[in-house]
């Protein structure tokens, strides 16, 4: 039943396709040796009409395509196991899904790791998905899901496949009685902006954005509704090489300011593509920890003003349910800063549209076009903290810190500055990041290490070093404060 080679290693493998497959536009026909991503964790679809069709039918499996060796999870030391891969069209399996009825609620929220576990940089491509669940489909109930085995690779070449009991002959999947399940609604929506004060933004649902002083114009808005197409420039729900249902964007930050910006996944209400709403609710809902760390080692971490097990920035997940909105905040750097926004009320637009080209810095990420964009240094901050309905304040807690850093002056060329000895924590537990401005980036070079921040003067000019802070939750701003050094030649 299987391919005549039997079973083949990772090594093996070349790429099977990664890459994740559109549920929005309809299914094409599949080259001869390659077909698409199988569903193999269930789904409950919100609405009865519109919603996607996954490949195969329930029920009905098919393992005659190519199964590799691997492990049950990305760890090499793991429990060794047979996968049956993805994207090979002799390979065909599908989890349960079916139609809900009005007024669903999504119980859980998960936010992509790498938007929780540090900042980024401008000039690259940053990944953004978003999952909801079901976890409370009722006593005794449960929904048909494929155990998964990982085959090799990351990233766009990370390979999976249906873990099966042999590599060849009367192969059989290993199927799982799932107490959850995964959700989807046609009506999700991905808003991305600046929002310079965050204490002053509200939320503006007939516009799906953020309004008030100092938050910018959108740079993303749309829905998965109002996808007209596949590829960039549209948010679309996708199945994964895991076979889970996600959102998924690649976020392009080319020409972006520095700055917070707040990614919003909200679901629509009433309109023409929905009249009576979409099929489900994010009321109640809560936010899954970071697979980074446990929640007991997030807790433990806090209480002891560390940034737990992965060591990287962490960036607060928010639900507020009454909005039918979550939110994560991350911070981008290495490009310009931006000028205030100062406009009233949040309806005018920032200078050039609110993006300016900055070079290329080294904290920044890659240009290259690829999904997997690579971040600044994690630097260690207070982790996680997840918050269910918060109430919009108008009033936040300025974050303050002991900053030794000279205050200016002037200074010979080649002197190395100390900004500080050691690590500094804001009043909020968060520890201070330095970097120098862009426009200073060639008159000074800083440097941070095991603690120690330093602003080596390897130029003439103004050497301009900032030191700032992301507000660990809700209840804080972000800090940020400057010194400007003059370089001199005696």
């Amino acid at each position: 039943m299987n391919n005549s080679n039997g079973v083949r290693s990772a090594g093996a493998l070349l790429v099977v396709g990664a890459m994740a497959t559109s549920l929005l536009a309809p299914v094409q026909a599949a080259e001869e040796t390659e077909g698409g991503n199988n569903l193999s964790y269930p789904v409950l679809w919100a609405e009865e009409e519109g919603h996607p069709i996954p490949l195969g039918t329930a029920g009905v499996e098919s393992f005659d395509g190519q199964i590799f060796q691997g492990t049950l999870t990305t760890d090499p030391t793991s429990e060794p196991c047979y996968a049956a891969v993805q994207k090979d069209l002799g390979n065909s399996w599908q989890a349960e899904n079916s139609i809900v009825g009005p007024d669903h609620k999504v119980t859980v929220i998960d936010w992509g790791d790498n938007l929780e576990v540090k900042d980024w940089g401008v000039n690259g491509k940053v990944r953004v998905e978003t999952s909801l669940y079901d976890t409370a489909l009722g006593d005794g109930v449960t929904m048909n899901r494929y155990e998964m085995c990982y085959v090799g690779g990351k990233g766009q070449t990370e390979v999976w496949g249906a873990r099966v009991n042999r590599p060849s002959g009367s192969v059989q999947a290993t199927k799982i009685d799932n107490p959850d399940a995964m959700v989807f609604t046609a009506g999700a929506r991905l808003t991305i902006q600046r929002i310079d004060d965050p204490s002053r933004a509200s939320w503006d649902a007939s516009a799906h954005r953020w309004v008030g002083v100092g938050a910018a114009d959108p740079e993303f808005n749309s829905a998965v509704y109002e996808a007209t197409g596949d590829g960039p420039g549209s948010y679309a729900a996708e199945i994964n090489v895991q076979g889970k249902i996600v959102y998924g964007f690649n976020w392009d930050t080319t020409g972006l300011y520095n700055g917070e910006y707040r990614l919003t996944f909200s679901i629509d209400g009433a309109n023409d593509a929905f009249p009576n709403g979409p099929g489900t609710s994010l009321m109640g809902a809560t936010i899954m920890p970071s697979a980074e760390e446990s929640e007991s080692e997030l807790i433990a971490a806090r209480a002891a003003g560390g940034s737990g097990g992965s060591g990287g920035s962490a960036n607060v997940a928010v639900v507020d349910g009454a909005n039918e909105l979550t939110y994560i905040d991350v911070g981008l750097s290495g490009g310009e800063d931006a000028p205030p926004i100062d406009d009233g009320d949040g309806t005018t637009p920032p200078p050039s549209g609110g993006t300016t080209p900055p070079p290329t810095s080294e904290s920044g990420g890659t240009s290259s076009g690829s999904t997997e964009a690579v971040g600044p240094n994690p630097i260690a901050v207070p982790p996680v903290v997840v918050v269910t309905q918060p109430e919009l304040a108008q009033s936040r807690i300025r974050q303050t810190a002991r900053n030794t850093a000279p205050r200016g002056g002037k200074y010979r060329l080649g002197k190395t500055i100390v900004l500080t000895k050691r690590p500094i924590k804001t009043n909020a537990g968060v520890t201070l990041r330095w970097r120098a401005t862009v426009a200073s980036q060639d008159n000074c070079l800083v440097k941070v290490r095991k603690g120690k921040a330093t602003a080596k003067l390897i130029k003439p000019g103004k050497c301009k070093v900032v030191a700032y802070a992301p507000a660990p939750s809700p209840d804080f701003l972000r800090y940020r404060e400057t010194r400007t050094y003059r370089v001199t030649k005696g």
